[in-house]
């Protein structure tokens, strides 16, 4: 199978030839590898010796290759397998429901917006929950963290020009207090935006020991002057390990940063920004700004460690599970804490 590469500015020059021994001759951005039939990039499967679009073979014969079962529940292959290779940080997206993709791709097609426009929102009418399986060790934001997490990491930044927002999430611990405060700190511009980062900076530097304020730092040294650098401490802060996964539901916002690079994208606050403008107009509304449970360690809910071979990852979206084919069981199909790794996983529609 030829599956096509994507090239974005936050992917690695180098980790799909670490991986898997793909060329990259002019070192490019090479950020996710994509394994499907998706329109915008559809693999190529070898059929009496002539290349064909995996699209073009399910159309065809879409009960053998996929099952009865799956074929008539979704009707085609109803998943994409990616391998993301981040070198940077990627930016902050908020996903919709289904219902709401459906709504606002027909919305934008009715008013015309083409469907490559850069201000367009919905390229398709899928909805896109995502499950996550670590190959290497992973740094990850997912979901907002408990209201009053959130307030007493912004209590210890203790920003003068923040003070105010802070005093009213304070006294409002809901999902539209968060709201407001959310469009109000992505939004800080002139001096207050500069007062609230150089408090940011000063407060990662004293704790860079925790790791939220670790990751803020790493984010500083690429973009120093983005509001969006206050995400770390909105959200909760994520370490996958090789064979774990988490699931990134629709509504949920999630950020994936390399281990040893984390990067913010340039992108962050503009989308994150318009994100909570809409989720306050209510139109488009994508986001939901409800608190989470903390997700830190293997025990976590939506973050499963391997149960070796025939063990099955399974989360709330029936597209998305993953069984395992082959266990790593030799030294170096071990992590760095001696657990084993899955080396082989087969994506697995829910019967």
């Amino acid at each position: 199978m030829r599956n096509p590469i994507q090239e974005y500015d936050w992917g690695s020059r180098d980790a799909l030839t670490r991986l898997f021994g793909i060329t990259n001759p002019e070192r490019k951005p090479q950020a996710e590898l994509w394994m499907g039939a998706h329109p915008n990039g559809c693999s190529q499967v070898e059929v009496a010796g002539l290349p064909t679009p995996l699209s073009e073979l399910i159309a065809g014969r879409g009960v053998a290759i996929l099952g009865e079962s799956t074929y008539a529940r979704f009707g085609g292959l109803p998943f994409l397998f990616k391998v993301l290779c981040a070198e940077k940080a990627l930016s902050i997206q908020v996903h919709p429901s289904k219902a709401q993709a459906e709504a606002g791709f027909a919305r934008e097609v009715a008013e015309g917006i083409a469907i490559d426009a850069p201000y367009r929102n919905y390229r398709d009418d899928n909805h896109k929950p995502e499950l996550v399986f670590a190959l290497t060790p992973y740094q990850a934001m997912n979901g907002f963290r408990d209201f009053a997490a959130i307030l007493v990491l912004f209590e210890r930044v203790a920003a003068a020009s923040l003070a105010p927002l802070v005093e009213v999430f304070a006294a409002d611990q809901s999902e539209g207090g968060l709201a407001r405060f959310f469009r109000a700190l992505l939004t800080l511009e002139g001096e207050s935006k500069e007062t609230a980062l150089a408090a940011l900076r000063v407060c990662a530097e004293r704790d860079r020991q925790d790791e939220t304020f670790a990751l803020v730092l790493d984010l500083f040294t690429q973009y120093p002057g983005d509001v969006g650098l206050f995400a770390p401490l909105l959200l909760n802060v994520v370490t996958l390990h090789p064979g774990q996964a988490m699931y990134l539901d629709a509504g949920t916002p999630p950020c994936l940063c390399p281990w040893d690079r984390a990067r913010n994208h340039g992108q962050l606050r503009q989308r994150a920004a318009g994100r909570a403008d809409r989720q306050a107009s209510g139109r488009g509304r994508t986001a939901r700004l409800h608190q989470m449970p903390a997700q830190a360690g293997r025990d976590a809910p939506d973050l499963s460690p391997c149960g070796g071979r025939g063990a099955t990852l399974r989360c709330a979206c029936p597209r998305l599970h993953l069984q395992c084919l082959r266990r790593g069981g030799t030294q170096a199909g071990h992590d760095e804490r001696g657990d084993p790794v899955c080396h082989q996983w087969l994506p697995l529609p829910a019967p």
